[in-house]
């Protein structure tokens, strides 16, 4: 078993809101060693559902050998267990939670749609692999009350913890925040400041109208819910 590590932290938050993005930049850091899903099912290196998953991450923060561990977890990865009973364990002893979100719930529900159906889910090439999809526009609407509920929840259940939030379209949709982002972020967990980087790349066009051919379909649907300002 390796060294104890100078601190642990978890990034939280629903698919599809940058947490890919986030892990990779600080995985930049010399620092940190931040993994992606650790319990999720495609996972290889251990059964599933993880029987003790304190004992998991105990074990898994000592392998590293950077000095801060960190790990990507979907609420919904944690669905066979009390979620609560697991934070207030992890916090407890001295574990940090950054939450993600993703306040367009709409481009969120997308963004998903996207990656299921080409099941590319990160890329660090430059290319478009979205250019004239045809969506499901109602389960596209379905999948955003969806995203936009569950975000409701896992802001009431982080409401008593110590979290450092982080938003999507604030800190990481465009490049020129990330500086200042990521730099609050290391303040956060106690980790000295530098400069990261990431080769990860959209994989979606930035224009929904360019990626969707049926988008005339999507515009008047949506028209008719609270999602309407998020096209």
């Amino acid at each position: 078993m390796g060294l104890k590590p100078l601190g642990i932290f978890i990034i939280y938050g629903q698919p599809r809101t940058g947490s890919n993005l986030l892990v990779d930049l600080l995985n930049a850091h010399n620092l940190i060693h931040c993994e992606g899903g650790i319990f999720h099912p495609t996972k290889k290196r251990v059964s599933h559902p993880v029987r003790f998953p304190k004992t998991y991450i105990h074990k898994l923060s000592r392998i590293q050998k950077k000095g801060y561990y960190g790990f990507k977890i979907e609420p919904n990865e944690w669905s066979m267990y009390n979620k609560e009973n697991l934070l207030d364990s992890l916090t407890k002893k001295g574990c940090k939670i950054i939450h993600i979100q993703r306040k367009n719930s709409l481009k969120q529900a997308l963004s998903k749609y996207v990656a299921d159906k080409t099941k590319i889910y990160i890329t660090k090439r430059k290319q478009n692999h979205t250019k004239d999809m045809t969506v499901d526009v109602d389960q596209v609407i379905k999948m955003a009350n969806t995203f936009f509920e569950n975000d409701k929840e896992d802001e009431c259940l982080l409401s008593k913890y110590n979290s450092y939030s982080v938003i999507y379209e604030k800190h990481l949709l465009n490049h020129d925040k990330w500086i200042a982002s990521y730099e609050d972020i290391f303040n956060f967990l106690s980790v000295p400041p530098t400069c990261t980087s990431t080769r990860l790349k959209k994989i979606a066009s930035p224009s929904l109208r360019d990626m969707i051919k049926n988008y005339d379909e999507l515009e008047r649907k949506v028209a008719n819910t609270c999602f309407a300002e998020q096209l």
